[in-house]
Order: C-alpha cells, then sequence, then structure tokens
C-alpha cells in the first residue's frame, strides 16, 4: 500500500541489559512493513547514507512502526541510486525469527495436549524459562494459552524451535507472533487462530 507521506519508525536497542529506543529514523525513501499471521516475514527499507543513520543501522537493532510488529535488522547493504545518491538498503524479519536462534534442547514430548499448549510450552522451555539461563531470549515472555487447535501427540528431538513451532502451526491451522511491547518492555509470544492477514508496503 502506497502511503502520502512517511510513517513513523522508532529504533530499539534490545540485549540482555537494555530495552531502549534510542532514537527515531528521520530520513528513508522507501519502506517495505509486513503484516502476517504465521511466522517471520521481511522487511526492506531505502535510506541515505547519514551520520544518525548509520548509527541506527546496526545489525541486532529493532526497527518498530507501531502496532504488534517490531523487526530486527540483520543486513545492511551500501549502494548508490540511480541519482547517484548513497543509500542503505537495510534487511531483516519479524521479531519470530528469534525462535531461529534457539534449538530443542535434548526432547520435547507431549501426549494428547492442544497444538497451542505444546507450541507454548516449547518456548517456554526452551527460550523463556530454559535450564541453562544463558539460553534464555531477553525480556521474552508468553502470553496466555487459550487452547487452540486440534488435540495432538508431539515429539521432537534437537532442531530449531522455530521449525518445530511452524510445524504444529501450520498442521492446525493456528498463527503465532512475537509481540513488541516497548512501553513494558516485552517480547510476547502468542498463538492465534483466524485468517491470515495480507502482507503490507508502504512507500513515502
Amino acid at each position: 500500500m502506497l502511503l502520502e507521506k512517511q510513517i513513523q519508525i522508532l529504533v530499539f536497542k534490545v540485549d540482555d541489559n537494555t530495552f531502549e529506543n534510542i532514537g527515531e529514523v528521520n530520513q528513508y525513501d522507501s519502506l517495505i512493513w509486513p503484516d502476517k499471521f504465521n511466522g517471520y516475514a521481511s522487511f526492506e527499507l531505502w535510506a541515505p547514507i547519514t551520520e544518525e543513520n548509520s548509527e541506527y543501522f546496526k545489525k541486532g537493532n529493532i526497527l518498530w512502526c507501531g502496532g504488534d510488529n517490531a523487526c530486527i535488522i540483520e543486513i545492511i547493504l551500501s549502494n548508490t541510486d540511480e541519482n547517484g545518491q548513497k543509500i542503505y538498503k537495510v534487511k531483516g524479519r519479524t521479531l519470530e525469527m528469534l525462535l531461529t536462534t534457539r534449538i530443542i534442547w535434548g526432547a520435547y514430548n507431549c501426549v494428547n495436549k492442544y497444538s497451542s499448549t505444546a507450541m507454548y510450552e516449547i518456548v517456554d522451555k526452551q527460550c523463556v524459562n530454559p535450564s541453562d539461563f544463558y539460553r534464555k531470549i531477553p525480556f521474552l515472555e508468553c502470553a496466555e494459552d487459550e487452547q487452540f487447535g486440534k488435540i495432538i501427540s508431539f515429539q521432537k528431538t534437537g532442531g530449531e524451535v522455530y521449525d518445530a513451532i511452524e510445524s504444529i502451526a501450520t498442521d492446525a491451522e493456528l498463527g503465532f507472533d512475537i509481540l513488541f511491547r516497548p512501553r513494558e518492555k516485552k517480547l510476547i509470544f502468542k498463538v492465534s487462530e483466524g485468517a491470515d492477514r495480507t502482507i503490507l508496503s508502504a512507500s513515502n
């Protein structure tokens, strides 16, 4: 969707000890911002190379345009556009990609549980309250389990947390998100049911 004016892009630094808004991107040329239902989606941002943007566009920083979704910067490329202007092309994915950074440590087994319950249990045990503190994803919490989906039995040993969650969600026609809550300084893993939403593209 084309917008007549730029939307606000706030930049956050989030790590083990920090959850901080470090500024706002005041200069950019074009933005593709995702809305999604199941798993991560990608964003792209084109912006001039300035001293301010150089401070904001760093791997691991989070971009937020309001709402539930936020994106993690993963790739920063520099280039020259057709007018000779030096620009950044910044790419990354929504917060659900954090689940790709953790594996299922040991084995997970569930018998006759709701699909959503299995998803919450995996994320809680591997990312929110892991036995090894250093495997915890900073500021991540789980929403309340509303018991969606089918009754399943599921077993998984090793592999990415994300792949296990996506497999259960796809089979049960569920969605999942990591919601960005800057005021509370929280990232909230939430399972949902309902229709898929479309990808939104925005450009100033």
